[in-house]
């Protein structure tokens, strides 16, 4: 009961990306920005001016910000649930972890909880 969206195949044909609610979900590959960033959740954030949501870098971040009519926006990077070290990237910053979107259908709304994992605990 899975199906694949490919956020660049959608975005390729002028359709929106993939959303729940009002955040939009990414993998991450679909804007470009460098690995090597310091804040690549802010990046994100000034890239799509939009509630984004996005793994691809296997780091785990946030950047939020307050809009001049008083509302709050951001963009969540999420850690991976992969080996933390490749052949192509033996030493890295990544993380392991996951995260959970709750939203409500009728007003967009969304709840993010963005966690990592460390050892055998989920922070």
């Amino acid at each position: 009961g899975i199906e694949y969206v490919s956020n660049v195949n959608r975005m390729i044909a002028g359709v929106q990306p993939f959303r729940l609610g009002k955040v939009f979900v990414l993998h991450g590959n679909e804007i470009k920005m460098a690995w090597d960033g310091v804040n690549l959740a802010r990046t994100m954030f000034l890239k799509t001016f939009n509630n984004t949501i996005f793994g691809h870098f296997h780091q785990s971040q946030q950047y939020i910000a307050k809009k001049l009519d008083g509302s709050h926006d951001g963009s969540w990077m999420v850690g991976c649930l992969c080996r933390l070290a490749e052949a192509y990237s033996p030493m890295n910053s990544w993380v392991h972890g996951f995260a959970t979107v709750k939203y409500d259908v009728s007003t967009g709304l969304f709840k993010t909880r963005n966690k990592i994992i460390l050892g055998d605990r989920v922070l």
